[in-house]
């Protein structure tokens, strides 16, 4: 290649060819301008290797998808997701956010999933519980003097904070499948299960919480005042002077000094 331009399209092409989104030709043609090179040949290697590795992030991220589903079902839907959604990245901590949103998919189409509603939700946890460990850590902020807290100060959800609002017993389901011993029978959910994926000492979590806390922590999603949250609590009829200490001090949330 003789400009960076090239070597950019020649990039683009190997990362289609690899997904299976292009016609394998253009690209061999490329790396058969060298003689030693048999193109078919190293683009089913590196193909092999691409989807293999992305087989096998999507089984660490979704092993109580897998228990359920079955080996052979879960690799087979691995495969398909693998194969309709490229890898853009070098990071593959990153890579399988939309598995989610493909089993919701899967789930509508195919009638032989139809036991299966929850599965979604479920994954979504799974993803959450990865996506926890990896997060940006939130720049610390001491509220050990209270005057030091002003109208300037800002709170947000931690960059480690996810939550799924459910009506499947997801979090039962998750639980009775972290050990190989026989899971218990699970009951329905009676309304809504509010479902909370954080990051504490370095470590993911998941926790089952009430609506208050969960209404809580919706309403500082984006950032929020302290006054204004005050406000909007009294408006809402929701109690803030245990509860968001106790927020803060789990990590859930975090104050920022504005300007």
């Amino acid at each position: 290649m003789g400009n960076d331009a090239d070597l950019q399209l020649s990039q683009q092409l190997f990362a289609a060819v690899l997904d299976g989104n292009i016609d394998d030709q253009p690209f061999i043609s490329i790396v058969e301008s060298n003689p030693r090179i048999n193109g078919k040949a190293a683009i089913d290697i590196y193909r092999n290797n691409s989807i293999g590795t992305r087989l096998r992030a999507l089984e660490s991220i979704y092993p109580v998808v897998k228990k359920i589903l079955g080996e052979k079902c879960f690799m087979g839907l691995a495969h398909d997701f693998v194969t309709a959604y490229p890898s853009y990245g070098p990071d593959l901590n990153v890579y399988g956010e939309d598995f989610p949103s493909f089993l919701s998919t899967i789930i509508r189409q195919q009638d032989a999933f139809a036991g299966f509603p929850y599965l979604p939700d479920l994954a979504s946890l799974e993803w959450f519980f990865h996506a926890a460990y990896y997060a940006t850590d939130d720049p610390l902020y001491s509220v050990s003097d209270s005057s030091a807290i002003d109208t300037s100060v800002l709170l947000f959800q931690s960059h480690a904070l996810y939550s799924i609002s459910t009506t499947y017993p997801i979090y039962a389901i998750w639980q009775g499948n972290q050990a190989e011993e026989k899971k218990k029978e699970v009951s329905a959910v009676d309304g809504n299960e509010y479902i909370l994926i954080s990051r504490y000492q370095g470590h993911p979590r998941v926790e089952k919480i009430c609506s208050e806390d969960w209404r809580i922590v919706q309403l500082i999603e984006g950032g929020i005042g302290l006054e204004a949250l005050a406000d909007m609590a009294v408006e809402q009829d929701l109690e803030l002077q245990t509860r968001l200490p106790a927020m803060i001090e789990q990590g859930w949330l975090v104050l920022y000094q504005g300007s």
